[in-house]
């Protein structure tokens, strides 16, 4: 399967499709399916996983041929080298706070009960939050707003949707999506149920779960677990060190941004990234037409969204969002913007940064037309078969930062720490977050050994890359922390023994 996925990373990558593609055997696969679900005889079970074997034995030296020629053999190997590092993770699990879970559900159930409240007592009778068919015949019928339709032509009251009537100032529809906010928190992230029984949680990892080198998660095989991934920020809290260990996070400083601007030669981000300036207050200056030490970073000094936020904050969002082409109205939905400001922003963006689209997106797309394959800078080369056009290169625009980033943090992350035991033995991995790796180190081990291991890792991460002959290397920021909110925890830009023990000291101070 890991190698289905790199060889052509747009088809499935399942037993099934892998025996129809390499194999001459005739399609077997229900007969599992069913036996699972019905039973039968024992030989019919056997003969099924006799036949799973033989596809694999059959199938794999085929695929391997293919790697060699595709020149992917050696990223088939980075991406097979991380199933061990992460077998350890999902069996080692993260250490949960069960009772602070059960305090925070039970307080979202009283926002959530709350919200009912209002909104029955804006719609004047009792409206079901989760009914489609209530809602739709509510604000599109007893409103009598402009239905929002699927591509299908049915009408829909998604989350989309919710977000466009709240854009026109329908309260309800803000309120629905709170309801469903909390309710999918509590059901998903506070949901003890999800939790083992020794108050840890082990989700499943896949190591081919995307289509440009990033892994997944999800529930494991015995219904506990989830995606680990995307925990909401503010849940974060809740995951724990063990009892002696301190945690620190690694990851790569603004990588996606710093390749784009490499392999597109954007001269101002390059000139920011080297010099060390805040390339979000950089790009918020270019938008709002000030000077770069006029931007705020205060909520509330920009009047767009609503006043909400920073002006810093809409320059950090453009920069995480419109390198790969998002559209003006898509980046509204996102963030709940007008589209008359959003296309303000995506205009003013571009304006600013010509080299994204005229040199990042089209040396994207002169390849492209070459032979279908994207190469990222460690040399993974992936196959794009989907229909030409516009979908088709804003899926490749994303390719080579998103591939480079998750290669870089799988091999000099994740295997590098767990291939090499004599330098890191006391590290315990825990997480993989696309471009980050979270792990703890016990207390009763030096800050000096602390300190070694981390600049080894760091180091490791920060390897130059290369792209037309020009290398630059994308920092990897350190932090300590007494739980997944790095947030809360310490930066360490200066990695010595005297720090970490000073960032813990003032940390332990805090939290207890």
């Amino acid at each position: 399967m890991v190698a289905q996925k790199t060889l052509f990373p747009d088809y499935p990558m399942g037993l099934d499709f892998i025996c129809t593609m390499y194999t001459d055997l005739p399609y077997y696969k229900n007969e599992g399916k069913k036996w699972f679900k019905v039973g039968g005889a024992w030989r019919t079970l056997w003969n099924y996983n006799a036949l799973d074997s033989i596809v694999c034995a059959d199938a794999h030296p085929k695929q391997i041929e293919d790697l060699k020629r595709q020149g992917n053999l050696e990223t088939y190997e980075r991406q097979r080298q991380i199933i061990e590092p992460l077998v350890y993770m999902m069996e080692r699990g993260i250490k949960v706070d069960v009772e602070g879970m059960k305090k925070k559900g039970e307080e979202y159930g009283q926002k959530i009960d709350s919200a009912i409240e209002e909104l029955r007592r804006l719609c004047g009778f009792d409206i079901n939050p989760n009914s489609p068919k209530q809602l739709a015949n509510y604000f599109y019928g007893t409103k009598g707003l402009p239905a929002y339709r699927k591509r299908g032509g049915g009408v829909t009251t998604d989350d989309d949707a919710l977000k466009r009537l709240a854009r026109k100032g329908i309260k309800e529809a803000e309120l629905v999506r709170k309801i469903r906010e909390y309710t999918k928190a509590r059901g998903n992230y506070l949901n003890i149920d999800k939790v083992d029984t020794d108050a840890r949680i082990r989700c499943s990892y896949n190591p081919a779960g995307t289509r440009f080198s990033r892994i997944s998660s999800s529930e494991n095989i015995f219904g506990t677990g989830m995606n680990m991934q995307n925990w909401p920020h503010e849940l974060l809290e809740f995951l724990l060190p063990d009892e002696g260990y301190v945690l620190y996070t690694i990851d790569l400083s603004q990588a996606e941004n710093r390749i784009v601007a490499y392999v597109g030669n954007v001269t101002q981000m390059i000139e920011a990234f080297e010099t060390g300036r805040d390339v979000h207050s950089l790009t918020a200056a270019l938008i709002f037409g000030k000077p770069v030490d006029e931007i705020s970073n205060v909520d509330g000094s920009s009047q767009l969204g609503g006043g909400h936020y920073s002006e810093r904050f809409w320059g950090k969002k453009a920069n995480h969002s419109l390198d790969y082409d998002l559209g003006f109205r898509t980046f509204a939905m996102r963030f709940e913007l007008p589209e008359t400001q959003a296309k303000w922003i995506v205009e003013r963006f571009h304006l600013a940064y010509p080299g994204i689209r005229q040199n990042f997106h089209e040396i994207v797309r002169t390849q492209l037309a070459k032979d279908r394959t994207l190469t990222n800078l460690m040399g993974r080369r992936t196959l794009f078969l989907g229909e030409w056009g516009d979908k088709l290169w804003k899926v490749g625009y994303s390719c080579i930062p998103q591939g480079t980033v998750g290669d870089m943090i799988n091999e000099r992350g994740l295997s590098y720490v767990y291939y090499n035991q004599k330098d890191f033995a006391p590290v315990e991995l825990l997480t993989q977050t696309h471009d980050s790796i979270t792990f703890q180190i016990p207390l009763n081990i030096s800050w000096e050994r602390h300190a070694g291991m981390l600049r080894l890792i760091k180091a490791k991460l920060e390897t130059p890359l290369k792209w037309n002959e020009r290398e630059f290397v994308i920092p990897a920021d350190i932090s300590m922390s007494l739980d997944f909110n790095k947030d809360k925890g310490k930066k360490i830009k200066i990695v010595n023994a005297q720090v970490l023990r000073e960032a813990y000291d003032e940390l332990s101070k805090t939290k207890f």
